[in-house]
């Protein structure tokens, strides 16, 4: 298939240089029964992208309407016809090869027919290779899935409009051998985003299609994405919907370079039943979509984003393009992807803009108790399965956190334990918190089995840790016991530790910890639930890595 896909490219060229050599501008190109819209400002010599708009069940009347908006772009346009009628009660059917009735098995081959009008399109037009796109509207948009599942070999990217899309018994396998770019759009009303919907487009054959999340968990999948998931920022693509009407999900670390998102449009029905009234930016919020992201693109991910390499995307990371600004620098000239173009220009800075202020996955962090929730006795690890529990009944405080929410200890009996998370000795490691309140000598980190705590107050209120035993205890001169918000940590560098207060350095010591342990961790408590341990204030979001953390 790459072979034939290569020859049309090669008489493609061949012809276009000749037969129009000179010429600045084209008119329309009847190809078959179809006509191929030319934008004004078409050369013969620049290869144009080429969108194929897929009407739905009801014919060319339910078409989306890209076309003044792809010519506008410089797309070569066309919005070619079903080959025939395929479900009772359409005027025209596509035939996105689905099996659950003998209707699908009497129509004509539509995946054919469009492969065999892009090919007959390249013969006669200058098509760039990279950039060929498919949107369709409802019966339309499967037809756009089939096309992306048969010929990803030249599909770069479909836009699909109120999909439905039935389970794998049900149709012809799809097994793309390439990533396709795939962007889903559904309106809420219909009841597809979130799960599924029954149709009966054949008599007596009610079916059951996988909506929004279902089709776009799928693609995720061809295309070597993880389920994790970003939100955008929202879009206004409908005049009648109030403000941002349109929920941008993206699907993140997508290894095979095909890009998958889903908008939910928030109010609007079905797409072709009642058709919305369109903002001035759906069209070219769309096509801008389909456009940076040509075939055989890869995807940027956060971590080339995050030029600092602390795991966050933020200032520091802007600051840092900024000061290359226009100049050749290849750690930060990371788009277009998978090189860069040479300079340091708007292109990284939007590339940037897309993850701003999203964390990167870290393998390094071993556990994080976000400490968010509002009830029970169970403190969740967002970071790995060490779920902490609740021993003497701190209380939950859901909007008194400095991030969200925290955990109020009484000073008496109030803490956590969790599973046993590291070894102090022989390994650099990390821990940080955030603190509110406490007492001198009170503990803030300790764990089971060891001789002192990880964090905790000396007589004075000072931050301090116990981890140099049978050395005297290693102690900033920096009293946290003021009833503000404190952000506290502990690094351990291999070669001695260091003690944090809101991320200023303020203690350092060459002495690593000295004697091992293997115990549960403690929070809230000291090693052996002394009394006068118990800690007596706030804590929040708790880290703790297995590297060096410099804030």
């Amino acid at each position: 298939m790459r072979l034939r896909s290569g020859v049309v490219a090669m008489i493609r060229l061949f012809l276009t240089t000749f037969a129009f050599l000179g010429t600045s501008c084209l008119a329309d190109v009847r190809v078959g029964n179809d006509l191929v819209r030319t934008p004004s400002n078409y050369d013969p010599s620049v290869p144009a992208p080429l969108l194929l708009e897929l009407h739905g069940g009801g014919g060319p009347w339910s078409l989306l309407g890209f076309r003044s908006a792809a010519e506008n772009a410089g797309f070569l346009y066309v919005d070619p016809n079903a080959a025939g009628k395929c479900i009772p009660g359409l005027h025209a059917g596509w035939n996105p090869k689905f099996t659950y009735c003998e209707a699908w098995s009497n129509c004509l081959d539509d995946s054919a027919y469009l492969r065999e009008l892009i090919d007959s399109i390249m013969l006669k037009l200058a098509v760039d290779p990279q950039r060929i796109y498919v949107v369709g509207r409802s019966l339309g948009a499967m037809m756009a899935l089939r096309m992306a599942c048969d010929h990803a070999d030249i599909i770069a990217g479909i836009a699909c409009f109120d999909a439905a899309w039935p389970g794998e018994e049900q149709r012809a396998s799809c097994v793309p051998w390439a990533p396709v770019h795939t962007l889903h759009i559904y309106g809420t009303a219909f009841g597809l985003p979130e799960g599924s919907h029954i149709m009966k487009p054949c008599p007596d054959t009610p079916l059951f299609h996988i909506g929004g999340v279902g089709v776009a968990e799928e693609w995720a999948g061809y295309n070597g994405c993880s389920l994790d998931t970003q939100e955008g920022l929202p879009l206004d693509l409908v005049s009648i919907l109030p403000g941002d009407d349109t929920l941008v999900t993206r699907y993140t670390n997508c290894e095979h370079g095909g890009q998958v998102e889903l908008w939910r449009i928030v109010g609007a029905n079905h797409l072709e039943q009642q058709p919305p009234v369109w903002t001035d930016e759906f069209y070219t919020t769309i096509l801008d979509w389909l456009l940076r992201r040509p075939k055989g693109s890869v995807s940027i991910k956060p971590m080339e984003v995050d030029f600092n390499s602390d795991y966050i995307i933020d200032i520091e990371d802007l600051i840092m393009l900024i000061e290359r600004w226009g100049k050749n620098e290849p750690f930060v000239d990371i788009a277009p992807a998978p090189f860069g173009d040479g300079v340091v220009d708007a292109v990284d800075l939007e590339a940037l803009m897309d993850y701003w202020g999203q964390k990167v996955f870290d393998p390094n962090l071993l556990a994080h108790w976000k400490l968010d929730e509002a009830e029970g006795d169970i403190a969740y690890d967002s970071a790995a399965d060490c779920d902490g529990r609740l021993n003497g009944g701190p209380v939950w405080q859901p909007e008194s956190g400095m991030v969200v929410g925290a955990l109020q200890f009484d000073g008496v009996d109030d803490y956590l334990t969790a599973p046993f998370i590291l070894d102090p000795v022989g390994q650099p490691f990390s821990v940080f918190a955030w603190i509110k309140g406490g007492q001198p000598g009170q503990a803030i980190i300790s764990q089971q089995g060891a001789f002192g705590a990880w964090l905790s107050l000396d007589p004075a209120g000072a931050l301090s840790t116990g981890l140099t035993f049978p050395l005297p205890p290693f102690t900033s001169d920096i009293v946290v016991t003021d009833d503000h918000w404190h952000r506290i940590g502990l690094v351990s560098d291999g070669s001695g530790m260091s003690l944090y207060v809101d991320d200023v350095e303020v203690a350092r010591s060459n002495i690593s910890p000295i004697l091992p342990a293997h115990g549960a961790l403690q929070i809230g408590a000291g090693t052996k639930l002394e009394e006068g341990s118990f800690w007596s204030g706030l804590i929040d979001d708790v880290w703790i890595y297995s590297r060096v953390v410099v804030p």
